[in-house]
């Protein structure tokens, strides 16, 4: 067991993951649950950093078959430790820090005549979450915020989307910078 207390300071920096500006600070998002980690996974994506509670844990050779050749630190949890550092009530025992998936408008590339979503102002993390499920299922090229309200790296848009924000290119932006990038492209 790499980490037993929940004060430990690596569980406190888990923790502060919660906040938006340490999150966007860091350039970093949450991924917590099986499901979620594994369409990250699907995704291409890179965990920094793996937390897994071996107490709680299942189909623990899935993930660890899958992160084995990458260079992904690994720290096993107790309960109490796992307990602290996650958001979710009924945890499963996976929790990663992976690099924050959206981008800026003009680090975004899609094709020629696009298919995108734009939605402004969204508020609540479920319905961002709804929209990328459906972005990822009808093959949009990208989904674009103007405006943001709700925070695109909040774990609980992770959580929603059941890890598709990594599989549908995601941008953010003022909703005149938005427009703009929609006339150029």
């Amino acid at each position: 067991m790499d980490i037993t207390s929940p004060t430990n300071p690596r569980i406190r920096w888990l923790v502060g993951l919660r906040k938006r500006r340490t999150r966007e600070a860091e350039g970093v998002t949450i991924v917590e649950g099986h499901a979620e980690l594994s369409f990250a996974l699907d995704a291409g994506v890179v965990p920094q950093q793996l937390f897994h509670c071996p107490a709680l844990t299942h189909q623990a050779d899935s993930i660890f078959g899958r992160i084995d050749s990458l260079s992904t630190s690994v720290l096993s949890l107790s309960e109490p430790a796992f307990a602290k550092a996650s958001y979710r009530e009924s945890p499963d025992g996976w929790l990663a820090v992976v690099k924050d998936p959206v981008r800026r408008l003009d680090e975004l590339t899609v094709g020629p005549e696009p298919l995108v979503l734009v939605c402004e102002s969204i508020e609540k993390p479920g319905n961002l979450g709804a929209m990328l499920r459906t972005a990822e299922a009808t093959g949009l090229d990208a989904v674009i915020s103007a405006t943001p309200v709700a925070d695109w790296g909040n774990p609980n848009v992770i959580r929603a989307s059941k890890g598709t924000v990594f599989a549908v290119p995601v941008a953010a932006g003022p909703t005149q910078q938005v427009v703009a990038w929609l006339r150029e492209h």
